[in-house]
């Protein structure tokens, strides 16, 4: 049997859109960081921030007091060992 039917195109996701939609998975990460009196990332922004392993999560400890945003990020080391001097830029990074 012969069908004229076009092929079903499937769904994109959400996070598929936006990749195809911004092929330097950028967003507007610029722009909040350059807007002093922004204190979070928008929802987009922050999936653009998890493809470079970038978290942002509001602080569990000061969530009944006021919402505070901290970060972590995902960092790769060969066989997981650092030198003495790595560990130390990864301490002077997560302090700044």
């Amino acid at each position: 049997m012969i069908t004229t039917e076009a092929p079903s195109i499937p769904k994109l996701t959400r996070n598929e859109l936006l990749k195809s939609t911004h092929t330097t998975l950028d967003g507007t990460i610029a722009q909040t960081l350059s807007n002093p009196e922004l204190d979070r990332f928008t929802d987009d922004d922050y999936e653009f921030l998890k493809f470079h392993g970038v978290y942002q999560q509001d602080d569990r400890d000061n969530r009944k007091v006021a919402r505070q945003w901290i970060f972590m990020v995902r960092t790769k080391f060969p066989g997981g060992v650092l030198s003495a001097r790595q560990y130390l830029a990864c301490d002077q990074l997560a302090s700044q």
